[in-house]
């Protein structure tokens, strides 16, 4: 049987993909996931059903499968067991997640199973994560509930078990056993005038705040145009000019009115990046002096560095002095610089674990593994293997 969803506007209940496009109808009109969805933000996690066929990796593993929320300023995690490869429990646990939510974001959705090794008769786990199992390999923007039937219909045409993967020939998949979703939050604020701009802010050395001139605050929305004037070369004391100029350019480019503009959000940074033909880095700041990087763009050359301190942008002059201590978004592990915090994020969950009832497996490492540590690569095709 095909469960049905009551409509929250009209009370008509519909199968789950009808209900997303006919809920699209009704706010066919709204860009961004707005406050009417707040009204029905009832989540709760489910509960933790233990499977007595595989009680030694459930209770082992409990942490990775059973349902879970986590939701942080910039991001969130929710994953919820699954007992069958099935696209409708998927789907519907999607629209669950997505009624969760305040603002748009970028999702990806990873799955979490158990295989056998044929041999041995042995059971390994592999967990969900957000380089792993990926049933697409692109985060997928959601913003309202049109990107969200279009990711709907997008799950209607996988084939689950083509992403299952295997070690090798000799293992076979024996349960799905949870799915997980991944959220990176893109904050549709306006972002512009300043507001509550803290002092270590202000005062950190690195940064053009951006906030005011001349003891007058700035009450537009133009943050991001000062940061991009500076950027490009404008001087500290004479930045309206550059600034306007590079607004009038945008608005000729996006066709947005200038009585419509209300700041340039996360999401539209990389229409920005394409317009003037350079790479955005948003860092964000704690008062302890952590920094995350919050939004990268495709380019990487050419790079604007700026932070975001809620609804506003500043200008990061000078990346060194601005901070020395720089978190991985993945494990909150903190580095003394970006180069180290990057090089880190690059492989930090980066490899599949296969988690086993009496350790994790780790491959052997080959003599040209070892080679590498020395700065000694051997071309593949040179290599043989005894």
């Amino acid at each position: 049987s095909c469960k049905l969803i009551e409509c929250s506007v009209c009370h008509v209940s519909y199968p789950l993909l009808n209900h997303i496009e006919h809920g699209a109808e009704h706010y066919r009109q709204s860009r961004h996931v707005g406050p009417a969805w707040e009204l029905s933000n009832d989540f709760s996690v489910p509960d933790f059903i233990m499977e007595q066929d595989f009680r030694e990796i459930y209770t082992s593993y409990e942490k990775y499968i059973k349902p879970s929320r986590l939701v942080r300023t910039l991001s969130a995690m929710y994953n919820y067991q699954l007992h069958r490869l099935c696209i409708a429990e998927i789907k519907e646990h999607l629209l669950a997640v997505f009624r969760d939510q305040k603002t748009a974001f970028k999702l990806k959705i990873s799955l979490g199973f158990i295989l056998r090794n044929n041999e041995d008769q042995s059971l390994h786990y592999y967990y969900a994560s957000q380089n792993n199992q990926l049933l697409f390999s692109d985060p997928h923007f959601v913003g309202n509930l049109e990107d969200l039937s279009k990711l709907a219909r997008r799950i209607d045409e996988l084939d689950l078990l083509s992403h299952v993967t295997y070690p090798n020939s000799k293992f076979s998949f024996v349960r799905i056993t949870n799915v997980s979703y991944f959220l990176t939050k893109v904050l549709k604020c306006p972002i512009g005038a300043a507001n509550d701009f803290p002092a270590y802010l202000k005062n950190n050395r690195g940064l053009n705040s951006l906030v005011s001139y001349r003891g007058k605050p700035y009450k537009d929305q133009l943050c991001f145009f000062r940061c991009l004037a500076l950027f490009m070369g404008a001087n500290i004391d004479a930045l309206e000019r550059k600034t306007k100029e590079l607004f009038e350019r945008y608005l000729s480019e996006t066709k947005i009115m200038a009585l419509e503009f209300s700041g340039v959000s996360l999401n539209e940074l990389e229409e920005a990046s394409r317009i003037f033909d350079i790479g955005i880095c948003v860092f964000s700041q704690n008062e302890n002096g952590a920094t995350e990087n919050v939004f990268r763009t495709l380019k990487e050359d050419n790079v604007m560095h700026i932070h975001l301190h809620k609804e506003h942008f500043s200008y990061i002059k000078n990346l060194k002095l601005f901070s020395h201590s720089f978190r991985c978004g993945k494990c909150n592990k903190l580095f003394p610089t970006l180069f180290r915090q990057r090089r880190h994020s690059a492989t930090c969950e980066a490899a599949t674990r296969d988690i086993y009832v009496g350790g994790a497996f780790e491959p052997n490492r080959t003599i040209f593994d070892k080679l590498e540590d020395f700065g000694i690569v051997i071309p593949s095709d040179l290599r043989f293997y005894p």
